[in-house]
């Protein structure tokens, strides 16, 4: 099913970008498809009996196929991101650390030949992973310290948005989750359409403030 819906995504992309650029042996959706099985594949059972998948993947490839997807490497990388953030919501995977996919160029292997390699890693000081996904598609990734949001120039994500307050929420680490609260904002903060003054963020979660909306990733 997740390959599915994968390959739906990349029709229009391969019909426009891919076409013109990716001239590599080596398609896409093959390294879709196969980077998923190694998800799958991969999966162990975590201490307090949660299914975790590995999280760093590394995409081996011929020095020719390389260099051919040197333009589209970047979005190809989101795209096979996104595609593993939902294999693991639909099959409730956890990570132990931040998601992350290199590509990498071998001289042993052929042109249309590649290897997929995965491993657990965690974040520095055992930090759980999150991100903030924006409108415009920028991932921030989430720290020890608490993050502000809001109108203020010094907000550490700053919302350029007039219904949004100065100082309008906070999420904070607090043991393996990160939480947001409102900080007696004017309009409130929304999660997954629900005003709230304090909620553990789980994966997916919508936080909407005045008409700006981010994701929660624990990826």
């Amino acid at each position: 099913m997740s390959i599915q819906r994968f390959e739906q995504r990349f029709e229009s992309f391969v019909e426009g970008l891919f076409t013109r650029l990716f001239r590599s042996q080596v398609k896409p959706v093959e390294l879709g498809r196969r980077i998923i099985r190694e998800m799958d594949m991969g999966i162990t059972l975590g201490i307090s009996g949660q299914t975790l998948a590995p999280n760093q993947y590394t995409i081996s490839l011929s020095p020719d196929d390389y260099s051919k997807l040197e333009t589209v490497r970047e979005s190809l990388i989101r795209e096979l991101s996104e595609a593993l953030r939902k294999h693991a919501v639909e099959e409730s995977y956890s990570f132990l650390g931040t998601l992350f996919i290199h590509i990498e160029s071998k001289s042993e292997y052929r042109n249309g030949l590649f290897q997929i390699l995965s491993d657990f890693t965690e974040n520095k000081n055992g930090l759980p992973p999150g991100a903030l996904l924006t409108n415009d598609g920028e991932r921030v990734l989430l720290k020890e310290f608490n993050v502000i949001l809001g109108r203020a120039e010094e907000a550490f994500i700053q919302i350029d948005d007039p219904e949004a307050s100065r100082n309008h929420a906070k999420i904070r680490l607090m043991g393996p989750n990160f939480v947001i609260s409102d900080l007696s904002s004017t309009n409130g903060t929304i999660v997954n359409g629900n005003r709230i003054s304090e909620h553990v963020l789980r994966d997916y979660d919508t936080i909407t403030i005045g008409n700006t909306s981010l994701r929660f990733e624990a990826s």
